[in-house]
């Protein structure tokens, strides 16, 4: 098959699970003998843009007259078997979907997150769990100012979710989601159930030397408060002081250059005792351990002979840390969301 593969990549200064996925699956089918043509957008180029044109970034939100008829030239010239779309935002937007339309190409969306129908993309606002749009337009986000903190930055975020939820309805051919969980969190936007499915992410399969047991848990991932961090922190500590444990550590392998960021929050945690607290600690004890994170199956984690701690304690898409945890034999701890904890848990 002729595969057009179209990704708004995030910003490297915020490692992205999505970006390894497009990438690895893309891989994955070129080794299967298809053909992929990228359609890519970099976040990353934001920064280098003249300031008139930042300052549109918000309309190309809404709508990205760029990136439709660019993306129709590309569905023209190369005369693909279908599109796969996953994420469109900021660069992209819903106008992808109408470009394929308009060239009677067929699309297949994978849904990484939530940003259908929440502005944030991970129903989390202020600390708790929120689901005051996931049933209706996003209006209570734009109250709130739930995309950065910012009513003028949830504005064009809320204005394009609501605009465009009928074309996300009604111009796609099948809908992926990674998880039963994420799709049944899902399931306020209505779409047509005979064309929804679940897949969870693709982890390539590598041999990974066994190691030895270490009595030690481990959190992969992004340091992010939505990641549930604060949260395994607090139970952590508390779980210690009930039980009177002794000696077993927490090892913080964080994405990209995070882990340096992992490694000062620890030091605070460490100097103050173990008992910092607020964002810039991030809940850390001082019996934690950080180290950089180096991807997923790429080789033997830190602490990989413990247990492993899979992010997402909040509402949990079973992203890309349950599979590899499984496939080591380590077993993955999740918080259980409103609706369930993930079926890979």
């Amino acid at each position: 098959m002729k595969i057009v593969l179209v990704h708004n990549r995030y910003r490297s200064a915020a490692p992205s699970g999505e970006n390894r996925v497009v990438d690895q699956e893309g891989q994955a089918l070129r080794d299967r003998g298809h053909e992929i043509i990228p359609f890519e957008r970099h976040s990353d180029d934001i920064e280098h843009w003249s300031a008139a044109r930042r300052a549109a970034v918000p309309a190309r939100v809404v709508w990205s007259r760029e990136a439709r008829r660019g993306l129709t030239a590309t569905l023209r010239e190369h005369k693909p078997d279908v599109v796969h779309v996953h994420n469109t935002f900021p660069l992209l937007s819903a106008a992808v979907l109408y470009a394929c339309r308009d060239v009677s190409v067929p699309v297949v969306a994978t849904i990484h997150n939530y940003k259908l129908a929440c502005a944030s993309g991970d129903f989390f606002r202020q600390g708790a769990v929120c689901h005051d749009c996931d049933h209706g337009l996003p209006w209570p986000a734009l109250r709130h100012g739930c995309y950065r903190g910012s009513r003028a930055a949830t504005a064009p975020v809320a204005l394009a979710t609501g605009a465009h939820r009928p074309a996300w309805k009604s111009m796609v051919a099948a809908y992926i989601f990674i998880s039963a969980a994420q799709r049944d969190l899902l399931t306020g936007l209505g779409l047509p159930k005979d064309r929804v499915f679940v897949r969870h992410n693709l982890i390539p399969s590598r041999s990974v030397p066994e190691a030895g047991r270490e009595d030690t848990v481990v959190y992969a991932g992004r340091l992010d408060e939505a990641k549930g961090l604060p949260l395994l922190m607090a139970g952590w500590d508390r779980g210690r002081r009930a039980a009177g444990i002794q000696g077993r550590r927490v090892g913080c392998a964080a994405a990209g250059g995070q882990h340096r960021r992992a490694g000062r929050c620890a030091k605070v945690r460490r100097a103050d005792g173990g008992g910092a607290r607020g964002p810039a600690a991030l809940g850390m004890g001082r019996d934690v351990r950080s180290r950089r994170h180096r991807g997923h199956g790429s080789r033997r984690p830190a602490g990989s002979g413990g247990p492993r701690l899979v992010p997402r304690a909040h509402h949990p898409r079973c992203g890309r840390c349950p599979v590899p945890a499984r496939r080591s034999r380590r077993a993955g701890i999740g918080a259980r969301g409103r609706r369930g904890a993930p079926g890979a848990l």
